[in-house]
């Protein structure tokens, strides 16, 4: 029988080995944890560095009005990457820009809006946008929810009929946001509106009517699957409404195909609700077809 002597203070060779074994398990599953841990705040710091080379840039200009495009010695990046300007002209949109070859830009680049498109807006300013309810902010280059609550804003022509509208949004805490398409514009909205719902059971996309402020229940849901970056990461929205089929898409996967023809035409918008805290990001209303 193999086993441990009595009176023995040691261990034996199995006992020694299932211990080995434990660590070693134990090491595979904690070093990429690690690692990834090690990478997301170094990233955190270039994104700070690269912040703080903009404003040291902003501030320069502004006591001056000359560029000198200085690289301060205290800001680099952790991860060995090279900061370069990707934006140093002061006429030019996005104006001051750092680059990480690395972890990119610290603001998203600016894009050209398309020649025909209904709408666009990089939230820098509040032209053309109408908050129907709660408080809005902007907060560098991006537009946010203000306190918890219902908050919700327009933008857009009520005539509007088939189009796209793209943006970027990303969900920070709470329950939720949602965006109008085919609304009316009134503080009690009537219209469709598409909602990133992790509140909703155990997490839902969804599409829902609302009449006068009210909401029916989903007329097309999808479950979030596991797993899914839900908070803190940027995701790309798309809608599209051709007639009554409604086509909406997320970081360019299709995630609803439905028909519903309900609101023929209106204009577009943004909701939170609850302790929601969220950050919208580049806005584009484009005609289908076109």
């Amino acid at each position: 029988m193999t086993g441990r002597r009595q009176g023995s203070d040691g261990f034996t060779l199995l006992e020694l080995m299932v211990v080995l074994g434990m660590l070693s398990v134990i090491a595979m599953t904690a070093l990429p944890n690690y690692r990834a841990y090690i990478a997301k705040g170094e990233a955190a710091a270039c994104l700070v560095n690269r912040r703080h080379v903009e404003m040291d840039q902003q501030e320069a200009y502004l006591r001056t009005n000359t560029t000198d495009l200085a690289m301060d010695g205290r800001y680099r990046c952790p991860s060995g990457g090279t900061l370069v300007w990707l934006v140093s002209d002061p006429a030019a949109p996005g104006y001051p820009m750092v680059v990480c070859s690395i972890h990119g830009p610290a603001t998203t680049p600016p894009a050209a809006p398309p020649p025909d498109a209904l709408f666009t807006s990089g939230f820098d300013t509040m032209d053309g946008l109408t908050p129907l309810q709660g408080k809005w902010a902007l907060q560098g280059e991006a537009l946010t929810n203000t306190g918890g609550g219902e908050h919700r804003l327009a933008f857009g022509d009520t005539a509007w009929t088939d189009y796209e509208t793209t943006l970027r949004a990303t969900l920070d805490t709470g329950k939720g946001y949602g965006v109008y398409y085919r609304a009316d514009g009134e503080r009690n909205i009537t219209g469709y509106c598409f909602q990133y719902d992790p509140g909703y059971g155990k997490g839902a996309f969804i599409v829902r009517k609302v009449v006068d402020g009210k909401e029916s229940g989903p007329i097309a849901r999808v479950a979030i699957p596991e797993g899914y970056p839900v908070y803190g990461t940027a995701h790309d929205i798309a809608i599209a409404v051709d007639g009554d089929r409604h086509v909406i898409r997320i970081d360019g996967e299709t995630l609803m195909d439905f028909q519903d023809a309900s609101f023929a035409s209106g204009a577009t918008g943004l909701r939170t609700w609850g302790n929601t805290a969220a950050a919208f990001d580049s806005v584009s209303v484009r005609p289908l077809g076109s």
